[in-house]
């Protein structure tokens, strides 16, 4: 999401817009195999989705494809970092480069929210030497050394 300009719209009255995007590449046929076997998957299981079968599979790609393009192109336009992501790996591979993300995003989050506590003035990234969030043992959170 979004999954398309119009979808863009919405996120950016309802959210803002967006600090970060990723871009979740992959093979048509890779995607295909993936959603069958999913789908065959759970014919054995009571969570059968009915989604997952060859038609709908080719519909969401055709939709995908629709509007990729003009929806990555609405995301440069508003100057949204893209990050891409080769997801043809195995489940495990594409699981890691997300962590990776993850971490490196942390602390861009964490820094989100720093003040100077006398001058209620956000830090900056070289304002703040090794970032913590351990409590100290009046119960105040650590925020460098």
């Amino acid at each position: 999401f979004p999954r398309s300009v119009e979808n863009c719209h919405d996120f950016l009255n309802l959210i803002g817009t967006p600090e970060l995007a990723l871009h979740l590449d992959c093979d048509d046929t890779i995607l295909m195999e993936r959603i069958i076997k999913r789908g065959r998957m759970s014919e054995q299981t009571e969570n059968k989705r009915s989604d997952d079968n060859v038609d709908t599979a080719i519909q969401r790609l055709r939709t995908y494809h629709k509007y990729h393009h003009s929806t990555m192109d609405w995301l440069r336009v508003q100057h949204v970092p893209i990050v891409n992501l080769d997801c043809s790996g195995t489940p495990e591979n594409v699981w890691n480069q997300l962590l990776a993300i993850g971490r490196l995003m942390r602390p861009a989050t964490q820094l989100k929210n720093v003040t100077d506590a006398t001058t209620e003035t956000p830090l900056l990234l070289e304002d703040v030497q090794d970032f913590d969030e351990t409590p100290n043992t009046d119960g105040d959170s650590q925020h460098g050394t």
